[in-house]
């Protein structure tokens, strides 16, 4: 009897070649990967976390500076009202250094390039600022003409009923 032709056997696997039929599975992540992989999880949850509060402190210093704006507006009245009031009573004296700290603070609204002064407050500003020799003078001199000029600069600087 005939012996049998045996069949060719195909080439054995090399090491770490996969074959077609056998499914493609990854090697279990190391304990290593894990932590790097945690780490970056933790990471990326405290950056999304911190969007909420920069967005609280942009809005916060936002009103911060429109609040420092109007307070620079109101010092402003104020001490042109305390030197009309101080002028009123006489002393003139205190009513100039008022006027003086008034003129000094409107100049550095005018000179300021992030002033958020309106256009209408800027030109009054410009316009009270050009006085600014004549009203110092009659203060000093304790002329009482001081007082009806800068009682006149305060209600034209002062904004009409909010």
């Amino acid at each position: 009897m005939p012996q049998p032709i045996p069949e060719p056997t195909p080439n054995p696997p090399r090491p770490g070649a996969t074959t077609p039929t056998s499914p493609v599975s990854s090697p279990p992540p190391t304990r290593l990967k894990r932590l790097q992989l945690y780490a970056i999880l933790v990471l990326a949850g405290l950056l999304v976390g911190l969007i909420p509060t920069s967005l609280g402190l942009y809005q916060a210093r936002r009103e911060r500076d429109q609040v420092q704006s109007r307070l620079r507006a109101v010092e402003l009245e104020l001490s042109l009202s305390r030197s009309a009031v101080l002028a009123r009573h006489g002393d003139y004296n205190a009513a100039r250094e008022a006027a003086s700290d008034f003129y000094s603070r409107a100049e550095g609204e005018l000179a300021a390039a992030a002033s958020d002064l309106t256009a209408a407050e800027l030109s009054t500003l410009r316009s009270l600022l050009a006085d600014r020799d004549t009203v110092i003078t009659l203060l000093a001199r304790s002329d009482p003409a001081g007082a009806d000029r800068v009682a006149a600069m305060y209600l034209a600087y002062r904004p009409g009923p909010q």
